[in-house]
This record gives C-alpha cells, sequence and structure tokens, in this order.
C-alpha cells in the first residue's frame, strides 16, 4: 500500500471558512443597501416637504392680504396664515377657493384673502400635501425681523415649517422656510 501524502480538493474546515467569510461580506453589504434606502426614503419626504414649503410661501405671496392683522386682535396676529394652523382635514372649509381650468362647479366661491388663506393651508395640509408625509404637519409661525431703522416687527416675517416622521426615526425631521413679504411702497 502505497501512503499518500498529497491532499487532492479543499476540505471542509477550507470551506467552511470560505462559507464564513462571504456570509460576512453578504450582511455588510446588504446593511449598506439597507442604509442607502433609508436616506433615499428620507431625501424622498424632505423633497416633498420642501415642494410643500414652496408651494405654500407662493400662495402666501399672491394673497398678501391675508398677511394683515385687519382686526387688531391677538388671535389674528400674523394674519390668517398663521391664525389658520389649528384646521383640519376632516371638515373642509367652507369657501372653495380653487378649481382646476377644465371644470366647472357650483362650489366655486369667490373668496376674501382670509378665506383664500384658509383653503390654502387646508389643500397643503389635506389634499395634495402633507397627507403624503409619514406623521405631516404644517405650520406658519410669526418671527421677528429687525427692520432698516432698527424697529423689530413681531410679525414682520413668517416661517413656513414641514414636519414628518418616517418609521424608524427618534425625532421628526423638518423643512424651515422664512417668508418675508416683499416691503410695500405707500407714499
Amino acid at each position: 500500500m502505497k501512503n499518500r501524502s498529497r491532499q487532492h480538493g479543499v476540505g471542509l474546515v477550507e470551506v467552511m471558512v470560505a462559507v464564513l467569510l462571504l456570509s460576512f461580506a453578504v450582511v455588510g453589504a446588504s446593511s449598506m443597501i439597507l442604509h442607502a434606502e433609508k436616506i433615499s426614503i428620507g431625501s424622498h419626504y424632505r423633497a416633498i416637504a420642501t415642494d410643500i414649503a414652496v408651494e405654500l410661501s407662493e400662495r402666501m405671496r399672491s394673497n398678501l392680504p391675508a398677511l394683515e392683522d385687519h382686526d387688531g386682535s391677538d388671535e389674528t396676529i400674523g394674519g390668517s396664515y398663521v391664525s389658520s394652523t389649528a384646521s383640519t382635514c376632516d371638515i373642509p372649509p367652507t369657501a372653495y377657493c380653487s378649481i382646476a381650468a377644465t371644470k366647472t362647479s357650483s362650489l366655486v366661491a369667490d373668496c376674501t384673502p382670509a378665506q383664500m388663506a384658509l383653503f390654502d393651508m387646508w389643500q397643503l395640509r389635506c389634499t395634495n400635501g402633507v397627507n403624503h408625509l409619514p406623521g405631516g404637519a404644517l405650520n406658519v409661525e410669526c418671527s421677528s425681523y429687525a427692520t432698516e431703522a432698527g424697529l423689530i416687527d413681531a410679525c414682520a416675517m413668517r416661517q413656513i415649517n414641514v414636519q414628518w416622521q418616517a418609521s424608524g426615526d427618534t425625532s421628526p425631521s423638518e423643512v424651515v422656510i422664512p417668508f418675508l413679504p416683499a416691503p410695500t411702497n405707500e407714499s
């Protein structure tokens, strides 16, 4: 009988080590893929929130009378956009202030600036805006602004806040856009 000292092929230990190394590589790659997916979803939500905030700022700029405090009461300081932040999606506004150019409806109303502000906030919260974000919220807040003359106006600037909280996040994410209406040149 001949004693064979040379081994041909791969032993079981070598195969087990190779499988172990391959499993570490697969786990590492899958965790990178999951992390990239989470970042991608976060970027998607941030893009939606930014679009909503920009849309609201454009609507506010086209409805400047709604930003004024017409009655002098504390409830409307900052205008209708700030005071309308407590509206809900359960009840649509009484005045439906918008309609697509191709449709006609008896629901369309001639709206005051305050009604338009309520409608804008309702529409961006409930029909085609924040409802696309998990735990989404849309608010407009007053913030102080120092004028060129050094005077402080308590609500000259507004901040548009869009918040959301994706699953697995410990704290909400938000997009904040400052809104400063163009100064009026009244003589």
